[in-house]
């Protein structure tokens, strides 16, 4: 490192949860392999994703041979999904599927689980993990600190100690910048315009594009499912340009092609669901594509009665988990359509990799997404008109669309268009790591660690377990 100038030193904090966490592995990566910056990166999360942050270490030391580690510090406590996943929350979230005549009661109902689901901790489990993030803060003194929006007991800490810190999320500009509109436009115009054009961008929010992690390629994770997407390529530059002749299909597709789905990991089949997917990707098989890749947790008789046949050709494949991560699948060149649920990380990742994709939204911030990408031009809203997760007919005849339409070609273009776009400036990571460290000042990040003048003397989350004030 040569220099004597100490490094920057930035603080990641946030839920373990990859819908949230992925960003801030991202970001990370990115601090240590700046070529023009010497940062040291501490990453404050739960257990499950250490792991991780262990390889996206081990990847950015690869890239930048004397890059600083990641200091991984355990917070303790219950992480998110534990605690939304708990027996009392999931009976909540079942007995919506009852609905009321009264649409107001529905509403009521879901905005009450709605706020369990984001703030999903009982006071005690708030408060211990508030203490571990607090300790963590005072111990690492960092230049400035990066949080997760969704991570609540963190923002207390850190506003508790008055830390300098910044926001990361995967979310879109809409999200934060929705509320500050004129004339009430939160309440009555949104979202028919989803994004654009908001009348107001506050300068506090940073436009990054998506901030993605980098990944392996699926060669170096997955040989087999590498040699796989070889042998059945799609448009060969990001799944989403033109490909050669073939009969009367689109050039967008006549080379045998991939349709890649991937629910994530908070998204059960049933046998119902496994057997509706099943029958949509038939429909697409009819219509003369060649290939499919499909994840799923779901091994079942339906799905053999349906795609038996192309399961044992090769046609269909069906795993429970891919080694090799989602992006790089997608930046494969073999992918010409993805399906996903509609989170925020799904859409970003195939818009970056310049995929067109069919959205099946769950919840109610992935209705966005769907709604978004037909907007962009670059996909459709899959379940429109199904009240469920997808139907068979419905789903079938908008991946169709998609992939052996005319209107393919136009799809794929436009994906394209975009990713290039994305990849403007080094790409979101890049892009974010820089504004982080504009932010850090040459003052300390946090004022000091005990009150002064009986400063916060009386607040009781500063009290330690004995009730001492801190």
């Amino acid at each position: 490192m040569g220099s004597t100038t100490p490094p920057k030193r930035v603080l990641l904090l946030t839920n373990s949860e990859h819908g949230q966490a992925n960003v801030f592995l991202a970001t990370s990566y990115a601090l240590l392999t700046l070529e023009d910056e010497d940062v040291e990166v501490h990453f404050a999360s739960f257990p499950p994703i250490r792991s991780f942050v262990s390889s996206t270490s081990e990847y950015a030391q690869h890239t930048k041979p004397g890059a600083r580690p990641i200091v991984f510090h355990t917070i303790e406590g219950v992480d998110m999904v534990s605690a939304w996943t708990r027996p009392e929350i999931e009976a909540e979230q079942a007995a919506l599927k009852h609905r009321s005549c009264i649409a107001l009661i529905n509403a009521i109902r879901r905005t009450l689980v709605l706020l369990k689901v984001t703030l999903p901790w009982t006071g005690p489990e708030f408060v211990q993990i508030f203490h571990s993030v607090t300790d963590i803060i005072q111990e690492v003194q960092a230049d400035i600190i990066a949080v997760d929006p969704a991570f609540s007991p963190a923002l207390t800490a850190i506003r508790s100690l008055n830390a300098r810190f910044i926001v990361l999320s995967p979310n879109t500009i809409k999200d934060f910048a929705m509320p500050l509109q004129p004339n009430g436009d939160a309440l009555w115009k949104y979202p028919w315009y989803i994004e654009f054009p908001l009348r107001v961008v506050p300068t506090h929010v940073v436009p990054c594009g998506p901030i993605l992690r980098p990944a392996r390629p699926v060669a170096e994770v997955d040989p087999a499912l590498a040699e796989w997407l070889r042998g059945h390529p799609g448009s060969g530059e990001g799944g989403g340009g033109g490909g050669g002749g073939g009969g009367s299909r689109p050039a967008a597709v006549a080379a045998p092609a991939v349709v890649y789905i991937n629910m994530g990991t908070h998204v059960f089949f049933d046998e119902v669901m496994a057997g509706e997917m099943a029958r949509a990707v038939r429909v697409l098989l009819d219509r003369a594509m060649e290939k499919g890749v499909v994840q799923s947790g779901v091994r079942d008789s339906v799905v053999e009665r349906v795609l038996g046949e192309e399961v044992r050709r090769g046609v269909v494949r069906i795993v429970e988990w891919m080694e090799a991560e989602p992006t790089a699948v997608l930046e494969s060149g073999a992918v010409v359509c993805a399906v996903h649920h509609g989170g925020a990380n799904s859409f970003l990742e195939s818009v970056s990799a310049g995929v067109p994709q069919v959205v099946l939204p769950m919840w109610m911030d992935t209705y966005d997404f769907a709604r978004r990408a037909e907007l962009l031009g670059i996909g459709r809203w899959g379940n429109r008109r199904a009240n469920k997760l997808c139907e068979g007919s419905e789903l079938g005849e908008v991946l169709a669309d998609v992939v052996v339409s005319e209107r393919s070609v136009a799809y794929a273009q436009r994906a394209k268009e975009l990713a290039d776009l994305c990849k403007k400036l080094g790409g979101g990571r890049v892009i974010a790591a820089r504004h982080i460290l504009s932010e850090i000042k040459t003052t300390s990040a946090i004022r000091p660690l005990l009150p002064s003048e009986g400063e916060n003397e009386s607040d009781p989350l500063l009290k330690d377990r004995t009730g001492e004030s801190r």
